[in-house]
């Protein structure tokens, strides 16, 4: 055996000698479990002496003064405004229950978060939430910080619903509503994408919200509400007067091809009231919103495109067919008919 197998085996033993120094025994039983066995300790005892413990926890506690640095940091919110009832006072008050030392610095460093900025706002009401921007136009406060995924608190709001803090925050003369989070998305593209109502009817009927920003994937609000089918979201888009409904997406795709595959007849009908909608774009596979209704089989989408003056039901896609041959596949005698009453134009 060599010297490197004979240190091993000594070191094995020696680490089997400790180890064996602290197993336990069968009698190692502690004198308190002893006592107990034996009859001198309840189980009662036992009980009323943890219930003691607990006790004497809770009123140390109870008597231990308030966070010094806490406390100062509320009042240093509190001097940024006057405090001009006790409904405010107590909003004020809450701020030290949202925030860690190190968002405090907010007022004069760049630790400050949108996450923060939310919190401060998540628990009040629209009286309240208006309170706290008074006091951010009067600190340094920024309203468009964001946070690690370049998300605002308006983005907050969107995506948690918050209609109040919506609201608020747009009548911050320095609120931009149309900062993009790193998914290219605007705070009225969360909220359309989210079904938030309150968020979303406040970012639409702002005069400074472009509701045309796409996200990375090229898709608009409009797409988005169409795609989940809030047909009442389209409306209100395609009601904004900086709405362009012929947008298309990654893959050519526009809104009133969404509702097509959708059969969104409420959305479809809205798109096509727009002036400037035109019903003949084709996508990335040569398709329009009419093929795409016929071969859905959506036959009041079907009719209100052919009934739109620039329809053109002949152009055809990669497959060489075009909306007419679509439904003439189908054997669908009813919108054939549709064809021969409104023929369009080519």
């Amino acid at each position: 055996m060599t010297k490197i197998q004979n240190a091993s085996f000594d070191k094995l033993a020696q680490l089997q000698r400790e180890t064996a120094l602290y197993k336990p025994q069968k009698d190692s039983q502690t004198p308190f479990f002893k006592a107990k066995k034996a009859g001198f300790i309840s189980s009662d005892t036992l009980c009323y002496a943890a219930a003691l413990a607990i006790s004497f926890v809770a009123f140390a506690v109870a008597l231990s003064p308030p966070d010094q640095a806490q406390t100062d940091l509320t009042e240093r919110f509190c001097s940024l405004v006057e405090p001009s009832s006790a409904e405010s006072k107590d909003v004020w008050e809450k701020m030290g229950e949202y925030f860690s030392t190190e968002e405090y610095n907010c007022l004069n460093g760049k630790e400050f978060t949108s996450d923060a900025l939310f919190k401060l706002m998540g628990d009040a009401g629209k009286e309240k939430a208006e309170g706290f921007i008074n006091m951010f136009a009067k600190s340094d406060v920024d309203p468009n910080i964001f946070d690690e995924v370049k998300q605002t608190p308006l983005v907050k709001a969107a995506l948690q619903g918050h209609t109040e803090a919506a609201y608020a925050l747009l009548k911050h003369p320095k609120a931009d509503p149309n900062v993009l989070d790193q998914w290219g998305r605007s705070s009225l593209w969360v909220s359309a994408e989210r079904g938030h109502k309150g968020p979303f009817m406040a970012f639409v009927k702002d005069s400074r919200v472009d509701p045309n920003h796409k996200d990375l994937q090229g898709r608009t609000p409009l797409m988005i509400a169409a795609s989940l089918k809030y047909e009442d979201f389209m409306v209100a888009l395609i009601d904004n007067a900086k709405i362009k409904p012929n947008d298309q997406d990654g893959w050519g795709n526009t809104a009133l091809f969404i509702s097509a595959w959708q059969g969104l007849k409420e959305g479809a009908l809205a798109i096509l009231s727009h002036p400037e909608t035109d019903p003949n774009i084709q996508n990335k596979a040569g398709e329009t919103a009419l093929s795409i209704a016929v071969r859905k089989g959506h036959i009041e989408i079907v009719e209100a495109l052919l009934k739109h003056p620039e329809s053109n039901p002949y152009l055809r896609d990669i497959r060489r067919m075009n909306a007419l041959e679509y439904a003439v596949l189908r054997k669908d005698e009813e919108m054939i008919q549709l064809f021969r009453t409104y023929p369009g134009k080519m």
